[in-house]
């Protein structure tokens, strides 16, 4: 997944962080 997925699936910024902070847990 590139950078440019990632904001076309996560439009809000919220949404995003939710989901980079999630990766970065997740392990």
């Amino acid at each position: 997944m590139n950078i440019i997925q990632v904001f076309e699936q996560f439009p809000t910024q919220e949404s995003c962080i939710n989901y980079l902070e999630s990766v970065r847990w997740a392990n």
